[in-house]
């Protein structure tokens, strides 16, 4: 049974003390603000209203149509964040529609070869004309380094942002990402008169072995939760597959390309 969706009055029906009522209130209305994420969006602005274009921008704001009206905050020029775990996932377009017709499963990058349709369980790799309108894209779990404040994020990236990022996290492998705080800035691409923005490293700081300490807890707990997330994305949940929807249709956003 899915608690998630009752009311106070109901929970306490059920016989549920006031503390197991709050968490489940307190996860739904945290799951409802992050459009049924783990933790808020960072994205690329696109929208000079909010701030400077091709700035980092951290948890979007929303109204009852799912139209973003401003962000928590805009990075400007440049971001530190540590990335803490990526998963993978494939989209089918529609070329028509240039919306998401199939979104496989969450997966590891050694498992994309068993990558599947959430919905008929299809093999991507059985999928006719594959390289026709299927889309790669990273799922990237990481934290804000704000000064003292430390504030988790999920990133999709696909596209020419991808090619970028992955390069810039090439440069620190073995797990060494865990151990750095990047400082990101972004780059202006043009092509006659469309512009699209990718991620650049400006700086790289390596904790030391006591503040790396400080943050070891924190980070398995987040890593933990986005895990538990993956699994309720794959498991074909109620819920599950239109959030995963919701976020390609956020990840597309960002990898329009902009004519000015």
């Amino acid at each position: 049974m899915d608690l998630k969706g009752l009311t106070k009055e109901q929970l306490q029906a059920l016989g549920l003390n006031e503390q197991q009522i709050e968490a489940i209130l307190g996860a739904a209305t945290a799951n409802s603000k992050t459009g049924g994420l783990p933790f808020p969006l960072l994205k690329i602005n696109f929208d000079m209203d909010f701030g400077k274009v091709g700035a980092w921008a951290y948890n979007p704001q929303k109204d009852d149509d799912g139209t973003i009206t401003g962000y928590e905050k805009i990075y400007d020029p440049t971001i530190k964040v540590r990335f803490l775990k990526s998963m993978y996932q494939y989209s089918k377009y529609d070329s028509a529609e240039g919306k998401p017709t199939i979104t496989s499963n969450i997966f590891e990058l050694k498992d994309a070869k068993k990558a599947y349709d959430l919905k008929t369980g299809t093999l991507i790799s059985q999928l006719k004309d594959m390289d026709d309108g299927i889309k790669f894209q990273r799922i990237l779990l990481g934290v804000i380094e704000d000064g003292d404040e430390r504030k988790p994020f999920i990133l999709y990236a696909k596209g020419s942002f991808l090619f970028e990022l992955n390069d810039i996290l090439r440069k620190f492998p073995n797990d060494a990402h865990l151990t750095h705080i990047l400082e990101l800035g972004t780059k202006k691409n043009k092509k006659g008169t469309v512009v699209w923005f990718t991620p650049t490293l400006v700086n790289s700081e390596e904790l030391d072995q006591a503040e790396f300490l400080k943050r070891v807890k924190e980070d398995a707990e987040l890593i933990s939760k986005f895990n538990e997330w993956v699994e309720q994305v794959n498991s074909g949940g109620e819920n599950d597959n239109s959030t995963t929807q919701t976020q390609v249709d956020d990840m597309e956003e960002d990898e329009d390309n902009i004519e000015f």
